[in-house]
């Protein structure tokens, strides 16, 4: 028997170019208790505080490479494959980065503003400076005496607690109708607006003075 003549195939492998390691994926879980800090941009470029999340979206500021101090608000979104992170400006404003751009510094204490809001009804709550003020769609509005944040017992500081909140602060003996209050809680998968991709750091019940019983999410304010 005569050997079987087999075809010669020579594979030539090119060796294809590795491309550099991506950045890790940041935390998903931006923590309205620590300031950040700008990272991983050029010393002669400026990273973009956008309207929206998305590079598409209008830019409202820069920051320079380095800056810290940056307050997040705690809220962020997924968009095109990446992670966004809602900011606030020195000036109040807000503002949206690229999660990869920014890495938590210093924690600081947990008392800072909140902003809360629920829908159906949609109403909004913003808590500074020992007040907060309250209003609706529908042209509600009060302000009311707020207490220091209550930490809830053998619980992460800042992650459970209430705000005592009183119609009227001057009154002796406060009458039961004049006291509410906002318990507030970091969401295991964050809370929803019901409306948008955004995730939210609290859940929140607020029951009114007048005893009205709202839902809805929290996030830090400046």
């Amino acid at each position: 028997m005569s050997p079987v003549a087999f075809p010669l195939f020579i594979v030539l492998l090119t060796a294809s170019p590795v491309p550099a390691e991506a950045p890790a994926a940041p935390d998903a879980r931006p923590d309205p208790g620590t300031t950040y800090q700008v990272v991983n941009v050029p010393a002669d470029d400026e990273l973009n505080v956008r309207a929206q999340p998305g590079i598409q979206a209008e830019v409202l500021d820069t920051l320079a490479p380095g800056t810290r101090g940056v307050v997040a608000s705690g809220v962020w979104q997924p968009h095109a494959g990446g992670t966004w992170f809602e900011i606030i400006t020195d000036d109040g404003e807000r503002g949206w980065v690229n999660a990869r751009f920014v890495t938590a510094e210093d924690e600081e204490s947990p008392q800072f503003p909140l902003s809360c809001g629920g829908t159906e009804p949609f109403w909004s709550l913003a808590i500074a400076a020992g007040e907060a003020d309250y209003s609706t769609m529908a042209g509600d509005e009060a302000t009311w005496a707020a207490s220091d944040w209550k930490p809830a017992a053998g619980r992460q500081p800042g992650y459970h607690f209430a705000v005592r909140l009183q119609a009227d602060p001057e009154a002796e003996p406060a009458q039961a109708t004049d006291v509410g209050w906002l318990t507030v809680s970091r969401a295991r998968d964050y809370c929803s607006d019901g409306m948008s991709e955004r995730r939210h750091p609290y859940d929140m019940t607020l029951i009114t003075p007048d005893e009205q019983v709202l839902s809805g999410c929290c996030a830090r304010a400046r």
